[in-house]
């Protein structure tokens, strides 16, 4: 419900997938709106694409003449890392702050 309610459009099998029971996996996978990608487990049943290429567009609508390929990247993981590193580096530089005025 998380990722198809924040807009997440692309996943793929990480370290932990097999950490629930396969049944449930299968179940997630269907509720999922967006595409799954499996690059990394070839036996997996059913099978999944292993990469998808994506033309983009900016805000406006305009195509971008490059194309992007996907394969096996937690683009989730890429976003927010790159959303979150100001905010990282800002909680960090606060509290080097505080403990030098210590």
């Amino acid at each position: 419900e998380l990722m198809n309610s924040v807009g997440v459009t692309h996943v793929c099998f990480g370290n932990h997938e097999s950490d629930v029971p396969y049944e449930s996996l299968k179940q997630r996978i269907g509720e999922f709106k967006g595409k799954w990608i499996n690059s990394n487990m070839p036996e997996f049943d059913p099978k999944l694409p292993e990469f998808d290429v994506l033309s983009l567009t900016d805000e406006a609508g305009v195509a971008d003449a490059r194309r992007w390929g996907y394969s096996g990247c937690s683009l989730a993981a890429l976003t927010a890392a790159t959303t979150l590193a100001p905010t990282i580096a800002r909680a960090r530089s606060a509290a080097a702050r505080r403990a030098s005025s210590r």
